[in-house]
């Protein structure tokens, strides 16, 4: 496994301890046979390095490839009883993005981009569960439904430059009145 200079990588001997690669060092040669050697060298800044000294000369093997934690995705829903007997379920979803991509065509030359913006997106999907169903009715079912519906065929979709917008008070809100709409006109979506 290779690494990149500027790369975080975990130190594999030690109980997760990260740092950074600040320069690769490679020696070749040949030995007394004629037949050639390379030795590979990382030089890594551990982060909790205080200066030049405590940094570390690492082989591949030391090293592990770091992985990033994930930010688990921020979901709510919203069951609602409708009218006959029907449920229905709103799936409500956060997407951020820290950049956007541009593309655009002039004079029959296409020209891309990718500008730093950040976005968080509030996507809403929907699933309904008829009265005679309501027996083999799932929960998990539902929100499965719902999800593939935000994220393909949203209900709404609403964005904003601001990280801090869509707290779970407001999005509960939302949720609420966009489950009176349907309710309201439930005619569009039930046939």
């Amino acid at each position: 496994m290779r690494f990149k200079v500027g790369e975080t990588v975990e130190l594999a001997n030690t109980d997760g301890k990260i740092g950074v690669i600040i320069d690769r060092i490679i020696k070749t040669g040949t030995n007394g046979e004629n037949k050639p050697w390379c030795v590979i060298k990382y030089l890594v800044k551990p982060n909790d390095a205080q200066d030049f000294d405590d940094y570390l000369s690492c082989t591949r093997k030391d090293l592990k490839k770091y992985v990033y934690p994930t930010k688990p995705e921020e979901t709510y829903y919203d069951v609602t009883e409708l009218d006959d007997g029907y449920k229905l379920l709103l799936y409500a979803s956060i997407d951020e993005t820290d950049y956007e991509y541009v593309a655009a065509e002039i004079n029959d030359v296409s020209y891309a981009s990718i500008n730093k913006k950040f976005t968080r997106k509030l996507l809403i999907g929907w699933s309904v569960c008829a009265s005679e169903d309501i027996p083999n009715w799932s929960l998990k079912r539902g929100i499965k439904i719902a999800r593939h519906r935000a994220f393909t065929k949203p209900l709404c979709v609403m964005e904003t430059p601001h990280r801090h917008e869509f707290d779970s008070e407001t999005i509960k809100a939302i949720l609420t009145a966009k489950a009176q709409w349907f309710k309201e006109n439930q005619e569009r979506f039930l046939k």
